[in-house]
């Protein structure tokens, strides 16, 4: 395999696809298929183009099969050291052409640019510079373009040649499940050590999934928290991958929680709250409360400090302060003896943060941190002349005495939390301090190890490198603007576009196979399931899915069967196309932040739910991107979505003095149909309308 070659091949297509955002009539022709008589799969090795030892871009048809693909196209040819030797543009129309206007329009673009065909009405241009292959292929799809394009309009042979939206969106959804298969391919194997892969070390620790709503990003950072913690979701379905994701956040490993205009500093970290009365309590009692960021934290630095070497196969702080406090509750009235003789303190119960003791004075209002206690613990040093401090040491001894239990070596572990609509909430007074201490080189063991003391419990808090945060945030949402600029500096931000692919025919008849592939054809669900989806996608031959569907039962499940029902023709409506012309609309019209995800088309399997899609998601979404202005919704959906309200007689406004409101009077006033309401036949036009 010519490994340059499969690089450019990449190269060309990401500067097509480039040139195609900008100009969306552009189209051109992919590489279908493998051939099976060859043994040598260049598709599914990542040639994306025709030719065996060179790269063929045709921008139409292919043609029939005397033609086959050479008709018009720009060709980069290898010599045997699999480097550069040619670029050209190719004219060729053998026996294949027949018909005059075609020759015709042939004839007229070889000579427009110069090439002198041959007696097989064959002719090429060389480009001077082959280096410059890029260049040469904007000029070809630039200026050669422009010239061909006038002459198919001119010859009036454009259907036969211009290759169809839905055709092209056809073949790039195959290439682009090829080159995911390719990506999956290339990283399946790598090592594990420490539950910590080469794919978990990319990770960025703090990152952030922004993109326009409906996009998957809440939905992406279960599977990004699993493959942080070392669980792989191949093969996987969504079921167990979410079984896993809640019994990984009941275990402790990962936290979740969403972002909000009332979400505080204290909710997050810790704050003084009040604690549940007891029966016998007369008045209130507060307590320093931990946070949701802090506890898991902890369980993050607790098992970074006991995987360390010198703490190999000690018990973990945890275990042991679990099993002083068992001890405590059968013999509550153990003593603690100080240095000074007659001064035992006792225990009087423990809180989330602290331990509760009884001086021999009598007083009972003191406590001890536990959080102090659990740095002790783990070997650091503090000076207990002093204070509270001199009642730590005889506490410590006895946790320290639970060591001697044997206890296997802990293992380092990452921990996530995740934090969805992140950019909801005040990021600066939520995170407090924890700004400067999520950065990577300021985590606890680093070189720039940085700690603060919390205000509340006035305890020493760094974060291990163990813990990773997955932040998600919808660039629609106007609270972006407002985003704190230190945030920003400390988090990676990975973009999430609509994957129009994930909603495409292909896809849907794939995942409903494989949701019911355990069933006979007719037994319901699947039955009743097959009949919705094939109807809105306009297919009736049911005989030959059969025969496709049982090949899929016996060579079992995989993604890549999706190319199964690559040549499934759309009558009805494809929610793909839909999403794809919409996006561009609003793209037009506001920005690409503003977008409409494939997840509001996600769970449309029949016109029922298209319909409640559209009414329940998408129109009151473009009207709040709008702020209710119909005639830009309108030029989003089309006409078949909307009708005039009646109108009254003459002037319906009060008289007020000399204001003349004639001019609104006139105005036409439009609303939305009652879409759900809509007849199946009224529906499919009023899409059709949409898509022109």
């Amino acid at each position: 395999m010519n490994d340059n070659l499969i690089n450019i091949s990449n190269e060309i297509l990401d500067e097509l696809l480039k040139f195609k955002s900008n100009h969306p009539d552009f189209t051109f022709s992919l590489r279908q298929r493998d051939s099976i008589q060859s043994d040598e799969k260049r598709l599914e090795n990542g040639q994306w183009f025709q030719g065996s030892n060179y790269i063929y871009v045709p921008l139409f048809q292919k043609g029939d099969s005397a033609r086959k693909i050479k008709t018009i196209g720009f060709v980069i040819t290898f010599n045997k050291d699999q480097e550069i030797e040619s670029n050209y543009i190719e004219i060729s129309f053998k026996k294949g052409v027949s018909a005059p206007n075609e020759l015709k329009f042939h004839k007229e673009l070889a000579q427009s640019i110069g090439i002198q065909l041959d007696r097989h009405n064959n002719g090429k241009k060389l480009y001077v510079n082959t280096d410059a292959y890029i260049e040469n292929l904007k000029d070809y799809i630039t200026n050669f373009r422009k010239l061909a394009l006038e002459g198919l309009k001119r010859n009036k042979i454009n259907s036969d040649y211009i290759i169809s939206e839905i055709d092209f969106q056809k073949s790039l959804q195959r290439i682009n499940r090829i080159k995911d298969e390719l990506k999956h391919r290339n990283t399946h194997d790598s090592p594990v050590k420490n539950l910590i892969s080469d794919k978990m070390k990319n990770q960025p620790l703090n990152q952030i999934l922004f993109g326009p709503p409906g996009t998957g990003k809440t939905y992406n950072t279960i599977n990004k928290a699993l493959e942080i913690i070392g669980e792989s979701v191949e093969g996987k379905s969504r079921q167990e991958i979410k079984a896993l994701f809640e019994n990984k956040i009941k275990e402790g490993q990962i936290a979740f929680t969403t972002f909000h205009q009332s979400m505080s500093y204290e909710d997050f970290i810790e704050g003084i709250k009040p604690m549940k009365p007891l029966p016998d309590d007369t008045f209130v009692k507060y307590d320093i409360q931990p946070g949701i960021f802090y506890n898991i934290n902890e369980a993050a630095k607790s098992n970074f400090q006991n995987s360390k070497s010198e703490n190999k196969g000690k018990l973990s702080f945890e275990d042991a302060f679990e099993k002083f406090k068992e001890d405590w509750e059968k013999n509550p009235e153990m003593k603690f003896p100080l240095k000074t003789e007659g001064y035992d303190f006792t225990i009087m119960g423990f809180t989330n943060t602290s331990i509760q003791f009884k001086k021999a004075s009598g007083g009972t209002s003191h406590t001890l941190s536990i959080g102090t206690l659990k740095e002790l613990y783990y070997g650091k040093t503090f000076d207990f002349k002093q204070g509270v401090g001199i009642y730590y040491p005889p506490v410590l001894n006895k946790v320290q005495s639970f060591q001697t239990v044997k206890s296997e070596e802990a293992i380092l572990k990452n921990y996530v939390l995740i934090i969805d609509e992140i950019n909801r909430g005040n990021v600066s007074q939520i995170f407090g301090e924890l700004i400067t201490l999520i950065e990577e080189d300021k985590r606890l063991g680093k070189d720039e190890t940085l700690e603060a003391t919390l205000p509340y419990s006035k305890e020493r808090f760094g974060v291990p490198p163990n813990l990773y945060i997955i932040g998600t945030m919808n660039t629609a949402d106007r609270s972006v603007e407002a985003l704190d600029a230190a945030l920003r500096r400390r988090f990676s931000f990975e973009e999430m576009q609509p994957k129009s692919e994930l909603v495409s025919p292909q896809r849907k008849i794939w995942e409903l196979l494989w949701s019911y592939s355990h069933l006979d054809w007719n037994e319901e669900p699947y039955a009743s399931k097959e009949k919705e989806l094939f109807h809105l996608l306009g297919i009736e031959d049911i005989e030959q899915k059969k025969i496709i569907w049982n090949k899929m039962k016996k060579q079992g499940k995989q993604e890549s069967q999706v190319s199964f029902f690559d040549d499934v023709e759309i009558n009805k409506i494809n929610p793909d196309l839909v999403l794809r012309v919409i996006n561009k609309r609003i793209e037009k019209l506001l920005d690409k932040d503003h977008q409409i995800g494939h997840s509001y088309f996600m769970s449309v399997n029949s016109l029922a739910e298209m319909k409640g899609a559209f009414q329940n998601k998408i129109i009151p979404l473009l009207q709040e991107y709008f702020f209710g202005d119909y005639g830009k919704i309108g030029l989003v959906l089309g006409k078949g979505f909307f009708e005039k309200e009646e109108t009254y007689e003459g002037n319906i406004f009060a008289d007020f003095g000399d204001y003349d409101s004639s001019e609104f009077s006139d105005r036409t006033i439009y609303k939305v149909k009652e879409i759900v309401n809509m007849k199946d036949e009224e529906f499919i036009n009023a899409v059709k309308t949409l898509l022109k």
